[in-house]
């Protein structure tokens, strides 16, 4: 991570976009930059017989070293929770 003294301060706005989706359904990379697409399970009410749809509600598109940043912390952030950052399926338990 970059030095934190050199880092600009965050400002806070409480009228920032907060958006929520259940699963990151896919990631691209393209020009030096990764984009995370975020989408949501929703209730369909069409004919088409089908009862749930994932439904795309945002992109997240970083430049490729803020994405290797965000995967390190993001591994860090879980870990130092007591959250397993990469679980085994169950049955691959190494002796």
């Amino acid at each position: 991570m970059a030095d934190e003294r050199h880092r600009p301060v965050i400002v806070d706005d409480l009228h920032g976009v907060e958006l929520y989706a259940t699963e990151v359904s896919g990631f691209t990379l393209a020009h030096g930059n990764v984009t995370l697409t975020l989408s949501s399970l929703r209730a369909s009410w069409d004919d088409e017989g089908i009862p749930n749809k994932r439904v795309v509600v945002g992109r997240i598109v970083l430049p490729t070293t803020s994405a290797q940043v965000l995967a390190l912390e993001l591994y860090d952030f879980l870990k130092s929770r007591g959250l397993d950052p990469a679980p085994r399926p169950e049955g691959t338990q190494v002796q």
